[in-house]
C-alpha cells in the first residue's frame, strides 16, 4: 500500500488587502477586503524547498479555483509563486484563480464534483 503525499506546508501572512472567510464555493477561501486594482501583486502562494518540491503557504494559498469566475492568477517567480489579480476586484469578491493553467507536479487539479 503506497502512503499519500502531504504537501509540506509554511506559514503565510496575508496581503493587507485580503481576508480569509467562508467560501460558497468551497470551505474558506480568500476575498478583497477593499477594491482591488488589475496587476495587483497581492502574496507568495508557494515556495520550492530542495528536496521536497512546492510548499503551500498558508493561507496565502487559500484562492478556491474557477475558470468561469477567475480574476487572479498563480505566477511563478523563480523558486516562489505570487497570487496576482487580473481584473479589478470589488470589496467583498473572492478571490478566484483558474488552477488548470499551472500544471507542476504535485499541484491539486480541479474535480468534476467541485462547483464553479
Amino acid at each position: 500500500m503506497s502512503k499519500a503525499f502531504i504537501q509540506p506546508t509554511v506559514k503565510g501572512d496575508l496581503n493587507k488587502l485580503v481576508e480569509l472567510k467562508n467560501s460558497r464555493i468551497q470551505g474558506r477561501g480568500l476575498f478583497a477586503k477593499e477594491d482591488i486594482e488589475e496587476e495587483t501583486r497581492l502574496h507568495n502562494t508557494h515556495i520550492n524547498i530542495k528536496g521536497y518540491g512546492w510548499a503551500n503557504i498558508r493561507p496565502n494559498n487559500l484562492a478556491n479555483h474557477s475558470k468561469i469566475n477567475e480574476n487572479c492568477e498563480i505566477r511563478t517567480e523563480d523558486s516562489i509563486k505570487v497570487l496576482y489579480s487580473i481584473s479589478d476586484i470589488q470589496k467583498g469578491d473572492e478571490l478566484l484563480v483558474d488552477y488548470t493553467k499551472d500544471q507542476d507536479a504535485g499541484f491539486e487539479q480541479p474535480k468534476e464534483t467541485w462547483k464553479e
